[in-house]
């Protein structure tokens, strides 16, 4: 692919620099250089420890694009520079999840405090996307927390090549096979786990009860070069007690498989996030934790470990 070089603009006397390398690899520039330039930024505004939040669209929305834009920044930072402490976006996840609360979208000054507060850091630095027919524009905001003063600003604009419009243009849900009467599974909710396994990273975005059902969604990305994958009917679940589960039905870029004895396969451009749905039936009343979720791909298996059935 063809790399493009991201310009630059910036605002207020402090700006926040950044450029996005892999997993998107579409940016040409020095990522570590820039890297370092915002975390000098944030020391030079007295900030200790920051968390970056997903990212948005003019219509609040969370996509992939912006959820692996945060995921980079968020990376960058960790490396920049060992005096501005960068909360994990996992820990975050968790903190958030564990206090019923949302940090994507546009914050106002009472959320900033609560989620600032909660997860113990000085500035959280969100962003706001705009397409365009070339670029997607990046507006990055650092809010101290208590104030939600912006404190740090900066406009970057990101080449909109085919990989990048393909993740700005996908919403974090996914629509079921209407056969199965499950509806919508929603990848929004905050990041629960992620695993790699080979070449492939796996991100669980939480399990969901239906009536006597619950519905999971997850995402994969192959790291290195494009292929297929399949993902087999043979997916279970184990509960509390030892009972076992198969899925009902599975999804691997929005192909659907119904049984046991089925798959569903999709090809897997490199870098991009595919979406993976898992149906379950026959879940117990007062079931509230998934011990282990297993996927049964082609040549491996992965597993995540309990898991908090929440609601849709």
């Amino acid at each position: 692919m063809t790399r493009s070089r991201m310009t630059r603009l910036y605002s207020l006397s402090i700006a926040l620099a950044f450029i996005g390398a892999a997993p998107l690899a579409a940016y040409e520039g020095s990522f570590e250089q820039d890297a370092r330039d915002l975390a000098r930024s944030l020391e030079m505004a007295e900030v200790r420890s920051v968390a970056v939040i997903d990212f948005f669209d003019l219509r609040g929305r969370v996509t992939e694009l912006g959820r692996f834009l945060a995921d980079d920044l968020s990376t960058a930072l960790v490396a920049a520079n060992p005096s501005v402490k960068v909360i994990d976006r996992l820990r975050l996840a968790a903190i958030l999840e564990e206090h019923k609360l949302s940090a994507t979208g546009l914050l106002d000054e009472e959320t900033a405090r609560t989620v600032g507060r909660i997860a113990g850091v000085d500035v959280l630095i969100t962003g706001r996307l705009t397409t365009f027919e070339e670029t997607v524009r990046v507006s990055l905001q650092g809010l101290r927390v208590p104030s939600a003063e912006v404190v740090v600003s900066a406009v970057l604009e990101v080449p909109r090549t085919p990989r990048v419009a393909e993740l700005e243009t996908r919403s974090l849900t996914v629509d079921c096979d209407p056969e199965t009467g499950s509806g919508t599974i929603s990848f929004e909710g905050p990041l629960i786990d992620r695993v790699v396994v080979e070449d492939y990273e796996f991100e669980l975005h939480g399990c969901a009860r239906v009536e006597d059902g619950v519905r999971c969604g997850l995402t994969v990305r192959k790291r290195e070069g494009d292929g297929n994958q399949y993902l087999s009917g043979k997916t279970r679940m184990l509960l509390g007690g030892g009972l076992q589960l198969w899925a009902r039905s599975v999804s691997l870029g929005n192909n659907w498989a119904t049984g046991e004895l089925s798959s569903a396969g999709s090809y897997l451009p490199k870098d991009l996030p595919v979406p993976i749905g898992v149906v379950f039936d026959g879940i117990p009343e007062g079931v509230s934790t998934i011990t282990l979720l297993e996927l049964d791909l082609r040549g491996f298996y992965v597993q995540f470990r309990e898991i908090r059935i929440g609601n849709p």
